[in-house]
């Protein structure tokens, strides 16, 4: 939008409606976390959400995440956030919360420059 607009930075908020993911062959749905002002604050994740077909739609190696479908808050982003994939299903059970292994992948972004 600020590119868009020529003007950068992006002094607004941005709210995220969905996530997709391609490509991953998983037997189980990756958790997805959203996270801003680093990995203490945790705005959005479908942990909870898993087994909710509204929330997250997986057919073994696609995943659509609708943020906006879910019960909770809308996932309001402004500053720094990150987007982190983490295995799921027993395999993300028997791992711990936050061992670097059960990230798959992250993506970490600035809304000014979006």
């Amino acid at each position: 939008f600020a590119v868009e607009a020529r003007r950068l930075p992006n002094a607004r908020p941005l709210s995220l409606l969905g996530v997709s993911v391609r490509g991953l062959p998983l037997s189980d749905a990756p958790v997805l976390v959203v996270a801003a002002g680093g990995y203490q604050s945790i705005v959005w994740t479908s942990e909870n959400c898993q087994q909710d077909t509204n929330v997250v739609d997986w057919d073994g190696d696609e995943a659509f995440y609708s943020i906006q479908s879910s019960n909770s808050q809308d996932c309001v982003l402004f500053g720094d956030f990150a987007i982190v994939l983490k295995f799921g299903g027993t395999y993300g059970a028997s791992l711990q919360p936050n061992d670097p292994a059960a990230a798959i992948a992250r993506y970490v972004a600035n809304t000014a420059f979006l």
